[in-house]
């Protein structure tokens, strides 16, 4: 896939629900809603809209491994191909999804400081979903870096929620953040997050893998 980018790069997310996000999209020549999920190193594609695409369905790998799901289920996958993924915005421009590898460079020593995130709220998530919540950083960084947002170790899953890494501005007070619970009960939170910041470099290193293998 190559990259396309045509207008603003803005991508307009749809609160189907209070527990999840959707995103208008193109796959394979068909327009569809995709869950936008913040955990997943994959992405599904239900039989039904696969039927339906507009591209060539030949070429399709066996896949033999079984994907774990957040609910601990397993789910077998029929087969996989390579498809591009458009983000639209609707009349605005969009933006197609390149094989892309992407590396931070760090310049200079690791800056670490810590901060904590409260719940800005008292937070009711139900059973097998995710929820995007907000909190409150307590604490003050003088300098306009990324930071790097990490649950501790009874956050990361088990019989407890799961909640992603994932880098945010330390500049504001309010993050927004997504909470996963893949038990089969609901869950009442209350608890305190604790936020490292790691000095990033802005420098990107862009590399298309398709590319790259010629």
């Amino acid at each position: 896939m190559d990259k396309q980018i045509k207008g603003p790069l803005i991508v307009r997310l749809s609160a189907i629900s209070n527990n999840c996000w959707f995103a208008n999209v193109e796959i394979g020549g068909l327009d569809t809603n995709m869950l936008i999920d913040t955990g997943s190193a994959v992405t599904l594609i239900s039989k039904e809209n696969y039927d339906e695409l507009k591209c060539d369905k030949s070429k399709l790998i066996k896949v033999t491994s079984t994907l774990a799901t957040a609910d601990g289920e397993p789910l077998t996958v029929l087969e996989e191909t390579k498809l591009s993924i458009t983000l639209w915005d609707t009349g605005k421009g969009r933006l197609c999804s390149p094989l892309v590898d992407v590396q931070l460079i760090r310049e200079g020593s690791l800056d670490i400081r810590c901060a904590r995130v409260h719940l800005a709220e008292t937070v009711h998530i139900p059973a097998h979903c995710e929820m995007f919540v907000t909190g409150k950083i307590r604490g003050h960084f003088p300098s306009t870096k990324d930071g790097c947002l990490e649950p501790l170790d009874r956050f990361r899953g088990g019989e407890h929620v799961i909640i992603p890494k994932s880098l945010t501005d330390t500049t504001k007070t309010n993050i927004v953040f997504s909470i996963m619970n893949p038990t089969p009960n609901p869950k009442i939170l209350k608890k305190i997050y604790r936020w490292p910041r790691y000095t990033l470099s802005n420098r990107y290193s862009l590399v298309n893998l398709d590319r790259k293998r010629k």
